[in-house]
Protein backbone atom coordinates (compact mmCIF):
# COMPACT_ATOMS: atom_id res chain seq x y z
CA UNK A 1 0.00 0.00 0.00
CA UNK A 2 1.09 3.60 -0.38
CA UNK A 3 -0.54 6.00 1.53
CA UNK A 4 -1.16 8.87 -0.10
CA UNK A 5 -0.03 8.97 -3.17
CA UNK A 6 -1.55 9.44 -6.26
CA UNK A 7 -1.85 6.01 -8.44
CA UNK A 8 -1.87 7.39 -12.20
CA UNK A 9 -4.49 6.11 -14.29
CA UNK A 10 -1.38 5.50 -16.71
CA UNK A 11 0.28 8.75 -18.22
CA UNK A 12 -1.03 10.56 -21.19
CA UNK A 13 2.32 11.37 -23.32
CA UNK A 14 3.93 13.63 -25.59
CA UNK A 15 5.74 12.99 -28.26
CA UNK A 16 9.11 13.43 -26.55
CA UNK A 17 8.58 9.92 -24.97
CA UNK A 18 7.96 7.86 -28.31
CA UNK A 19 11.37 7.58 -29.39
CA UNK A 20 12.36 6.14 -25.71
CA UNK A 21 9.49 3.98 -26.35
CA UNK A 22 10.07 2.39 -29.50
CA UNK A 23 13.90 2.60 -29.32
CA UNK A 24 16.01 3.99 -31.75
CA UNK A 25 18.96 1.66 -31.12
CA UNK A 26 22.71 2.09 -31.37
CA UNK A 27 24.88 -0.34 -33.22
CA UNK A 28 27.83 0.83 -30.36
CA UNK A 29 25.70 0.74 -27.66
CA UNK A 30 26.26 -2.56 -25.02
CA UNK A 31 23.39 -4.99 -25.26
CA UNK A 32 20.35 -4.68 -22.71
CA UNK A 33 20.75 -8.35 -21.83
CA UNK A 34 22.66 -11.88 -22.86
CA UNK A 35 20.64 -14.69 -24.01
CA UNK A 36 21.70 -18.44 -24.39
CA UNK A 37 25.51 -16.38 -25.22
CA UNK A 38 23.35 -14.28 -27.31
CA UNK A 39 23.15 -10.61 -27.11
CA UNK A 40 19.67 -8.53 -26.58
CA UNK A 41 19.23 -5.14 -27.76
CA UNK A 42 17.04 -2.65 -25.77
CA UNK A 43 15.97 -2.15 -29.58
CA UNK A 44 14.62 -6.01 -29.93
CA UNK A 45 13.05 -5.01 -26.25
CA UNK A 46 11.00 -1.49 -26.04
CA UNK A 47 8.24 -2.58 -28.38
CA UNK A 48 7.17 -5.28 -26.45
CA UNK A 49 7.89 -3.01 -23.32
CA UNK A 50 5.94 -0.71 -24.74
CA UNK A 51 2.87 -3.14 -25.72
CA UNK A 52 3.03 -4.28 -21.75
CA UNK A 53 3.69 -1.07 -19.74
CA UNK A 54 3.65 1.95 -21.89
CA UNK A 55 0.51 2.65 -20.62
CA UNK A 56 1.73 3.37 -17.64
CA UNK A 57 5.11 5.22 -18.57
CA UNK A 58 3.16 7.42 -20.38
CA UNK A 59 0.80 8.29 -17.81
CA UNK A 60 3.48 8.81 -15.40
CA UNK A 61 5.22 10.93 -17.75
CA UNK A 62 2.44 13.11 -19.14
CA UNK A 63 1.38 14.02 -15.48
CA UNK A 64 5.18 15.23 -14.25
CA UNK A 65 5.40 17.54 -17.78
CA UNK A 66 1.65 18.86 -16.65
CA UNK A 67 2.91 19.64 -13.29
CA UNK A 68 6.28 21.11 -14.53
CA UNK A 69 3.73 23.42 -16.27
CA UNK A 70 1.50 24.23 -13.43
CA UNK A 71 5.09 24.84 -11.23
CA UNK A 72 6.39 27.29 -13.74
CA UNK A 73 3.15 29.09 -13.77
CA UNK A 74 2.99 29.64 -10.21
CA UNK A 75 6.47 30.34 -9.86
CA UNK A 76 7.21 27.26 -8.01
CA UNK A 77 9.77 24.30 -8.06
CA UNK A 78 10.41 21.31 -6.44
CA UNK A 79 13.96 20.30 -4.93
CA UNK A 80 15.40 17.80 -3.21
CA UNK A 81 14.05 17.93 -0.35
CA UNK A 82 10.63 18.42 -0.47
CA UNK A 83 11.10 15.02 -2.69
CA UNK A 84 12.76 13.74 0.60
CA UNK A 85 9.87 15.35 3.10
CA UNK A 86 7.30 13.45 0.99
CA UNK A 87 9.00 10.38 1.70
CA UNK A 88 9.18 10.82 5.21
CA UNK A 89 5.51 11.77 4.82
CA UNK A 90 4.94 8.42 3.55
CA UNK A 91 7.04 6.31 6.03
CA UNK A 92 4.92 8.31 9.26
CA UNK A 93 1.61 7.72 7.45
CA UNK A 94 2.30 4.03 7.20
CA UNK A 95 3.73 3.59 10.39
CA UNK A 96 0.26 5.59 12.05
CA UNK A 97 -2.23 4.11 9.64
CA UNK A 98 -0.64 0.62 10.53
CA UNK A 99 0.24 0.89 14.15
CA UNK A 100 3.46 -0.34 13.19
CA UNK A 101 6.97 1.57 13.58
CA UNK A 102 8.98 3.46 11.39
CA UNK A 103 11.54 0.86 10.43
CA UNK A 104 8.40 -1.73 9.68
CA UNK A 105 6.62 1.05 7.70
CA UNK A 106 10.21 0.97 5.63
CA UNK A 107 9.70 -2.59 4.75
CA UNK A 108 6.06 -2.40 3.87
CA UNK A 109 7.35 0.45 1.81
CA UNK A 110 9.82 -1.75 0.09
CA UNK A 111 7.23 -4.76 0.00
CA UNK A 112 5.41 -2.35 -2.14
CA UNK A 113 7.65 -0.63 -4.41
CA UNK A 114 8.00 -4.62 -5.13
CA UNK A 115 4.07 -5.43 -5.86
CA UNK A 116 4.02 -2.53 -8.10
CA UNK A 117 7.19 -2.67 -9.97
CA UNK A 118 8.25 0.42 -8.77
CA UNK A 119 12.39 0.37 -8.80
CA UNK A 120 14.31 3.81 -8.04
CA UNK A 121 13.22 5.72 -11.43
CA UNK A 122 9.86 5.69 -10.59
CA UNK A 123 10.13 5.64 -7.19
CA UNK A 124 11.37 8.56 -7.11
CA UNK A 125 8.70 10.20 -10.04
CA UNK A 126 6.33 9.44 -7.65
CA UNK A 127 7.44 10.89 -4.50
CA UNK A 128 8.14 14.43 -7.03
CA UNK A 129 5.01 13.90 -8.44
CA UNK A 130 3.67 13.96 -4.99
CA UNK A 131 5.39 16.46 -3.88
CA UNK A 132 4.54 18.95 -6.89
CA UNK A 133 1.01 18.26 -6.05
CA UNK A 134 1.04 19.31 -2.49
CA UNK A 135 3.14 22.03 -3.44
CA UNK A 136 0.53 23.27 -5.47
CA UNK A 137 -2.34 22.40 -3.24
CA UNK A 138 -1.38 23.08 -0.13
CA UNK A 139 -2.21 27.05 -0.16
CA UNK A 140 -5.98 26.28 -0.30
CA UNK A 141 -6.69 22.24 0.93
CA UNK A 142 -7.23 22.96 3.94
CA UNK A 143 -9.61 21.71 7.04
CA UNK A 144 -12.73 23.57 7.62
CA UNK A 145 -13.73 24.20 11.42
CA UNK A 146 -16.69 21.99 10.20
CA UNK A 147 -13.84 19.31 9.16
CA UNK A 148 -12.05 19.80 12.82
CA UNK A 149 -15.12 19.34 14.49
CA UNK A 150 -16.39 16.19 12.53
CA UNK A 151 -13.30 14.57 13.07
CA UNK A 152 -13.12 15.26 16.63
CA UNK A 153 -16.41 13.75 17.41
CA UNK A 154 -15.53 10.82 15.02
CA UNK A 155 -11.82 10.11 16.47
CA UNK A 156 -13.07 10.80 20.47
CA UNK A 157 -17.03 10.77 20.72
CA UNK A 158 -19.16 7.87 21.51
CA UNK A 159 -19.32 4.94 19.83
CA UNK A 160 -21.98 2.06 19.72
CA UNK A 161 -22.56 -1.69 18.81
CA UNK A 162 -25.66 -2.00 17.46
CA UNK A 163 -27.72 -3.37 14.29
CA UNK A 164 -29.52 -2.09 11.62
CA UNK A 165 -32.55 -3.40 9.00
CA UNK A 166 -33.18 -1.73 6.02
CA UNK A 167 -36.43 -2.48 3.46
CA UNK A 168 -37.80 -0.65 0.39
CA UNK A 169 -41.12 -1.70 2.28
CA UNK A 170 -42.60 -0.12 5.40
CA UNK A 171 -44.74 -3.33 5.68
CA UNK A 172 -41.39 -5.61 5.84
CA UNK A 173 -39.93 -3.18 8.69
CA UNK A 174 -43.00 -2.96 10.57
CA UNK A 175 -43.02 -6.80 10.54
CA UNK A 176 -39.63 -7.04 11.74
CA UNK A 177 -40.32 -4.57 14.56
CA UNK A 178 -43.53 -6.28 15.88
CA UNK A 179 -41.60 -9.66 16.16
CA UNK A 180 -38.76 -7.81 17.78
CA UNK A 181 -40.04 -6.49 20.24
CA UNK A 182 -42.11 -9.31 21.09
CA UNK A 183 -39.36 -11.81 21.14
CA UNK A 184 -37.73 -10.40 24.43
CA UNK A 185 -34.29 -11.66 25.51
CA UNK A 186 -34.07 -12.80 21.76
CA UNK A 187 -34.59 -9.67 20.15
CA UNK A 188 -30.86 -9.39 18.56
CA UNK A 189 -31.38 -12.97 17.45
CA UNK A 190 -34.63 -12.07 15.54
CA UNK A 191 -33.09 -8.80 14.47
CA UNK A 192 -30.65 -10.62 12.88
CA UNK A 193 -32.58 -13.19 11.17
CA UNK A 194 -34.60 -10.49 9.63
CA UNK A 195 -31.67 -8.27 8.80
CA UNK A 196 -29.82 -11.54 7.20
CA UNK A 197 -33.22 -11.90 5.43
CA UNK A 198 -34.14 -9.12 4.28
CA UNK A 199 -32.10 -6.32 4.87
CA UNK A 200 -30.70 -4.11 1.43
CA UNK A 201 -27.80 -2.45 3.53
CA UNK A 202 -24.51 -3.65 3.40
CA UNK A 203 -24.82 -4.94 6.86
CA UNK A 204 -27.54 -7.87 6.19
CA UNK A 205 -24.95 -10.28 5.54
CA UNK A 206 -23.79 -10.04 8.82
CA UNK A 207 -27.23 -9.46 10.39
CA UNK A 208 -27.44 -5.64 10.56
CA UNK A 209 -24.09 -5.43 13.19
CA UNK A 210 -22.65 -2.41 13.40
CA UNK A 211 -19.78 -3.23 15.58
CA UNK A 212 -18.64 0.64 16.45
CA UNK A 213 -21.03 2.59 14.93
CA UNK A 214 -20.70 6.83 15.51
CA UNK A 215 -23.62 9.29 15.47
CA UNK A 216 -21.27 11.29 13.62
CA UNK A 217 -20.50 9.35 10.47
CA UNK A 218 -21.96 10.89 7.73
CA UNK A 219 -22.34 7.01 6.30
CA UNK A 220 -25.27 6.62 8.36
CA UNK A 221 -28.69 8.47 7.61
CA UNK A 222 -29.35 10.49 10.03
CA UNK A 223 -32.22 9.30 11.80
CA UNK A 224 -30.05 6.08 11.95
CA UNK A 225 -27.36 8.70 13.69
CA UNK A 226 -30.57 10.32 15.93
CA UNK A 227 -31.80 6.99 16.96
CA UNK A 228 -28.05 5.32 18.53
CA UNK A 229 -27.61 8.63 20.57
CA UNK A 230 -31.52 8.11 21.96
CA UNK A 231 -32.09 4.60 22.41
CA UNK A 232 -31.41 2.64 25.49
CA UNK A 233 -29.30 -0.65 24.96
CA UNK A 234 -31.71 -3.75 23.96
CA UNK A 235 -34.06 -0.88 22.79
CA UNK A 236 -35.26 -0.92 19.07
CA UNK A 237 -36.50 2.22 17.44
CA UNK A 238 -39.73 2.57 15.55
CA UNK A 239 -39.59 2.53 11.90
CA UNK A 240 -37.52 5.23 10.07
CA UNK A 241 -38.20 6.63 6.94
CA UNK A 242 -34.92 7.24 5.39
CA UNK A 243 -33.87 7.68 1.70
CA UNK A 244 -34.30 4.39 -0.40
CA UNK A 245 -36.24 2.75 2.26
CA UNK A 246 -37.36 2.40 6.08
CA UNK A 247 -34.61 1.30 8.53
CA UNK A 248 -35.09 -0.33 12.09
CA UNK A 249 -32.29 0.34 14.69
CA UNK A 250 -31.82 -2.30 17.66
CA UNK A 251 -28.91 -0.80 20.42
CA UNK A 252 -26.65 -3.73 21.86
CA UNK A 253 -24.37 -1.51 23.99
CA UNK A 254 -22.58 1.73 24.33
CA UNK A 255 -18.61 0.74 23.26
CA UNK A 256 -17.19 4.04 24.05
CA UNK A 257 -17.88 6.91 26.42
CA UNK A 258 -17.08 10.39 24.75
CA UNK A 259 -13.84 12.05 26.22
CA UNK A 260 -12.44 15.13 25.35
CA UNK A 261 -8.69 15.19 23.57
CA UNK A 262 -5.91 17.00 25.42
CA UNK A 263 -3.89 19.88 23.15
CA UNK A 264 -1.31 17.34 21.77
CA UNK A 265 -4.24 15.19 20.62
CA UNK A 266 -5.51 17.96 19.15
CA UNK A 267 -2.32 19.10 16.88
CA UNK A 268 -2.35 15.01 16.31
CA UNK A 269 -5.77 14.97 14.84
CA UNK A 270 -5.35 18.44 12.96
CA UNK A 271 -2.16 17.27 11.37
CA UNK A 272 -3.71 14.34 9.90
CA UNK A 273 -6.85 15.74 8.59
CA UNK A 274 -4.85 18.57 6.85
CA UNK A 275 -2.66 15.04 4.95
CA UNK A 276 -6.24 13.39 4.16
CA UNK A 277 -7.56 16.95 2.57
CA UNK A 278 -4.63 17.65 0.66
CA UNK A 279 -4.58 14.16 -0.38
CA UNK A 280 -8.30 14.46 -2.35
CA UNK A 281 -7.14 17.91 -3.55
CA UNK A 282 -4.17 16.29 -4.63
CA UNK A 283 -5.79 13.14 -6.21
CA UNK A 284 -8.26 16.19 -7.89
CA UNK A 285 -6.01 18.12 -9.27
CA UNK A 286 -3.87 15.09 -10.84
CA UNK A 287 -7.59 13.79 -12.37
CA UNK A 288 -7.97 17.76 -14.05
CA UNK A 289 -4.32 18.01 -15.40
CA UNK A 290 -4.37 14.43 -17.11
CA UNK A 291 -7.85 14.56 -18.40
CA UNK A 292 -6.97 18.25 -19.76
CA UNK A 293 -3.92 16.99 -21.70
CA UNK A 294 -4.16 16.46 -25.37
CA UNK A 295 -2.12 12.60 -25.89
CA UNK A 296 -1.12 11.39 -29.94
CA UNK A 297 0.29 8.13 -29.57
CA UNK A 298 2.34 7.22 -33.23
CA UNK A 299 3.85 3.84 -31.84
CA UNK A 300 1.69 1.10 -32.90
CA UNK A 301 2.72 -0.94 -29.38
CA UNK A 302 2.66 2.07 -27.25
CA UNK A 303 -1.21 2.96 -28.90
CA UNK A 304 -2.14 -0.64 -27.91
CA UNK A 305 -1.64 0.07 -24.27
CA UNK A 306 -2.96 3.46 -24.36
CA UNK A 307 -6.13 2.41 -25.71
CA UNK A 308 -6.20 -0.77 -23.13
CA UNK A 309 -5.50 1.31 -19.92
CA UNK A 310 -7.87 1.39 -17.13
CA UNK A 311 -10.26 5.01 -17.37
Amino acid sequence: MIANSFRPRYPLMLLTLVPLLIGTGSSTAPPAAIVAGSAVSETDLLPALAEAAGAVVLEEFTLREALEAELAGEGLSIGDGLVQAERGLLVRTIAAESRASEAQAEEMIASMRRARGLGDIRFEGLLWRNAALRALVSPKAKPTPEDITLATQLEFGPRYRARLLVTRSADDATRALREVRTAGAGAPAVFAEHAFRNSIDPSGPRGGLLIDASPADAALPPLVRTALVSLAPGECSDVLSIEGGFALVLLESRTREPRVPDDAELRELEAKLLVRVQRLAMDRLARTLLERTEVSVMSDPLRWSWERRPR
